[in-house]
This record gives structure tokens, C-alpha cells and sequence, in this order.
């Protein structure tokens, strides 16, 4: 815990200064551990996730699988997808399935503090082989990216993975989009149309589901 405070850095904002105090005070793992229920929606695979600080965690993504043998892999993103899927989430969460490690937009100070993070939460990933289909690419940091986003990862390897295919539901968004395909597919998540769903998704998750550390 302190190494991702010292990575952080500094900083003086009063909310801040209060977590890091609770958490360097409180005995490990923290005592609401037990109680806690972690669920992401549309949250990209990029670092672990630590189970055994919770009682239970989930990951909601929206799919459309594209291999019938392979029917919980995303369409890999490299070759890249045509802009047609792209914008209407032909295969699901375009962003879900993009914004994996490496996609950060560093500027100033930010590039510091996120380069010591991927130093930390990062550390131990192996460098992708060389492929026939990547080793011209220049940019080492493209390469990398370019090899993960082939393997189509839409699942998180801690916790339980739900997913699901939503189909139209006829609500719309400006300028008259399908709620389900806003944002590349990613919206959904937020669309209040889906929030009853959405929970009784999670209560029977929850319900059928063990403890996240077992």
C-alpha cells in the first residue's frame, strides 16, 4: 500500500490525506473487507485485482461474441475493426476492449506519476514475443500494444466475469443513437433505462456467487 502512495506522490488534497490515513491505520486486510461488493461495468483489463480485500467482485461487459469456439474472447483489435463497427459496437464495448494498458494520454506531470504506477502495478508482465505481424511497427510501445489487443481479452482473470449482450431496448440518445450503442458500446453502462437490470443482474450474482477471495 505505501508503494502506491510513494508512486502517487505527494498530494494535498484533504479527501486524499484522510483515505491514506484510514488505510495506514487500519489493520490488514481492512475490517470491511468482508462486507464490501466490488462491481465494474465496462472496466478495462489492465491490472490484477486483490479478492482477497472483498467479499465479492464482478465485472459486467457488454459482448457479442465473434468465434463460436471461442465465445467469451472479444474481437481482437488488431487488425484494427472497421469504423462501421466501431460505432455500432458490432462486437460490444469497443472501449472496454481498447483502453487496456499503454492507451493513456500522458501530459505534464501526469506522464511522471503514471509512469511510476505502470512501474509498480505493471511489474513482473512479460514483453510480448516478436510477431510476423507486429515487428514492423516502430513505436515499441504500439508493438506492445498492438500484440495485447490480438489476443481479444475481455475478461478480468480476478473475480467473476458477466457477460452480456444487449439487445435494443428502442431508448434513444441525442442524436437518436440506441442507448446501447452510445459512447462505441461503452454508455450502456450509465444508461438509467438498464439500471433495474443492471441490479437485479448484480443481487443474483451476488446471491449464486462465492466469496471473492475463494
Amino acid at each position: 500500500m505505501q508503494q502506491f502512495f510513494n508512486a502517487v506522490g505527494p498530494r494535498h488534497e484533504t479527501h486524499w490525506q484522510a483515505v491514506k490515513t484510514a488505510l495506514a491505520t487500519a489493520p490488514q486486510p481492512h475490517p470491511l473487507a468482508d462486507t464490501v461488493a466490488a462491481v465494474t461495468f465496462g472496466t478495462p483489463v489492465r491490472y490484477g485485482w486483490d479478492p482477497s480485500g472483498l467479499n465479492a467482485l464482478l465485472h459486467v461487459s457488454f459482448h457479442r461474441p465473434f468465434d463460436p469456439d471461442r465465445p467469451t474472447i472479444a474481437r481482437p483489435l488488431f487488425p484494427l475493426y472497421s469504423p462501421v463497427d466501431v460505432a455500432t459496437a458490432r462486437w460490444g464495448d469497443w472501449v472496454q476492449t481498447f483502453a487496456i494498458a499503454d492507451t493513456d494520454l500522458n501530459t505534464g506531470k501526469s506522464a511522471e506519476i503514471n509512469q511510476r504506477l505502470n512501474a509498480l502495478l505493471e511489474s513482473g508482465l512479460d514483453e510480448p514475443p516478436p510477431e510476423p505481424e507486429t515487428r514492423l511497427i516502430m513505436s515499441r510501445r504500439l508493438r506492445r500494444l498492438s500484440s495485447h489487443w490480438k489476443h481479444g481479452t475481455r475478461c478480468h482473470t480476478d473475480g467473476h466475469n458477466l457477460l452480456v449482450d444487449y439487445q435494443p431496448s428502442g431508448q434513444f440518445t441525442f442524436p437518436a443513437l440506441p442507448i446501447e450503442l452510445a459512447a462505441l458500446g461503452h454508455g450502456v453502462a450509465t444508461a438509467v433505462h438498464w439500471l433495474p437490470a443492471h441490479l437485479q443482474l448484480i443481487i443474483t450474482a451476488l446471491r449464486s456467487s462465492p466469496p471473492a477471495g475463494q
